[in-house]
């Protein structure tokens, strides 16, 4: 790709080199103003009542938001309602995540013309002065953050990462050429990145069908058992009309046990948290003593236990909410425990809990204004109960067959990662002026 004919020092170590013609100067004299979004709940005020749209989140590829909401206000004073309105061309920031490996610092330009839109708590709304596109500036953020210079204003709390965006603002500089060249940017990298975003979108789809296809391979092993000329007899499981002649039914009470002990000893000083269906280490900052008085009320676990996620059925119906103990260990008390009692093979209930789980059937069992699972409830359920031969069987199927699936969604997972690498390349090379666009 074609470079600009001649360069000069930027001053900014992490950049190097720029287009001679380019200025650079600090955040804080293109700013014209800021403002923090609140944190915890507003004024109890009722002064306002009306329906607003707010950004509901950010997709963490894109350089939009992803959605806009309908939001009713009903708690704000009328100074935090009036700072927090967002017009036309004000840039967002989200300055929270949720550990070391979560991106913070995504950004956004509001691009609605719609008065009465709001902005959410845990972000930054930054007004720019006529010297810079909005529309450049976040291409130029997210080169920045790609850089992983905004590491230096990170603080963690307890997990949470924060940026410092006073300090940010106060000491970080930015790199832009005349309007004209800059809104040329904008246009080619907008063009460019809509495409690559078809080719991740295409992916990610290919990725929803190869997931589709396991959920019913293990759904059909785990209920009808792996020999398709077998008998069927009906049942009293109210989601499962039919099971194969010689499986049993019988309630989980009768596999699984729920009496699990808490961490008062201080045994085990490291968490495990729930990530899309596996248990994973949480992520812990600080001395293990601080996590103490919270730990010890922590429920422990054994290898082979099976998890659920029993919390606001009534709200998520994305995550998934099964997970098999990979070791010893503990886990907030307010997840399900089931241990499996003696003779109970925990990998094939693992697999049925999981395609009950796709099945959505637990957010029916829940009890209380949230819907909350509780072991008492659960073990009243009826499953089938294949003989113990059968389920070691059908495990050893499930997990041939789901290896090969598992396989082409890892390689559609790393083609992703790397597209996503390039889209990133293309924009940092572009907005500090390695690339010159025609």
């Amino acid at each position: 790709m074609e470079r600009y004919s001649e360069y000069k020092d930027s001053g900014v170590q992490w950049l190097g080199e720029i287009p001679s013609h380019w200025k650079t100067v600090p955040f804080k004299r293109i700013i014209e103003n800021r403002k923090v979004g609140s944190w915890g709940a507003g004024p109890q005020e009722k002064e306002f009542n009306c329906v607003c749209l707010r950004i509901a989140d950010f997709d963490y590829s894109k350089l939009r938001f992803k959605r806009v909401s309908n939001y009713t206000i009903r708690s704000y004073s009328s100074k935090d309602f009036v700072d927090r309105i967002l017009k036309k061309g004000d840039i967002l920031i989200e300055k929270s995540g949720g550990g070391e490996k979560t991106p913070v610092g995504r950004a956004v330009v509001y691009d609605l013309d719609i008065s009465n839109a709001m902005y959410a708590n845990f972000m930054e709304k930054i007004k720019l002065k006529g010297l810079v596109s909005p529309f450049f500036c976040i291409y130029y953020l997210s080169a920045l953050y790609s850089s992983r210079v905004v590491w230096k204003y990170v603080k963690f709390t307890t997990g949470i990462q924060n940026i410092d965006m006073a300090a940010f603002i106060r000491n970080e500089k930015l790199v832009f050429p005349p309007k004209e060249e800059q809104n040329a940017i904008v246009s080619y990298l907008d063009t460019k990145c809509s495409r690559i975003e078809t080719l991740l979108s295409n992916k990610e789809k290919e990725i929803t069908l190869l997931q589709e296809m396991k959920q019913r391979i293990i759904a059909n092993a785990v209920t009808r058992g792996l020999n398709p000329n077998v008998k069927f007899k009906s049942t009293n499981i109210p989601w499962l009309p039919e099971i194969p002649e010689h499986w049993e039914e019988k309630r989980l009470s009768t596999k699984f046990t729920g009496d699990i002990e808490a961490n008062k000893n201080f045994e085990y000083k490291h968490a495990f948290k729930f990530n899309y269906g596996e248990l994973v280490p949480k992520n812990e900052v600080g001395n293990p003593e601080e996590y103490k008085d919270v730990y010890v009320k922590y429920s422990l676990i054994k290898k082979g236990d099976v998890l659920i996620n029993g919390l606001n059925l009534n709200y998520d119906f994305v995550s998934q909410r099964v997970a098999c103990a990979p070791a010893g260990g503990i886990i907030t008390s307010a997840y399900v425990v089931c241990r499996p009692r003696q003779g109970v093979n925990y990998d094939y209930y693992t697999l049925l809990f999981k395609a009950m789980d796709n099945m959505k059937l637990f957010h029916g069992m829940g009890t209380g204004i949230r819907l909350t699972l509780s072991f008492k409830e659960l073990k009243k359920q009826l499953l089938p109960v294949p003989p113990l031969s059968e389920q070691h069987a059908i495990v050893s199927y499930i997990t041939e067959r789901t290896s090969k699936i598992n396989s082409l969604i890892e390689k559609l997972n790393k083609e992703i990662e790397c597209i996503k690498e390039y889209k990133q390349r293309l924009i940092s090379d572009v907005v500090t002026g390695q690339i010159k666009v025609s």
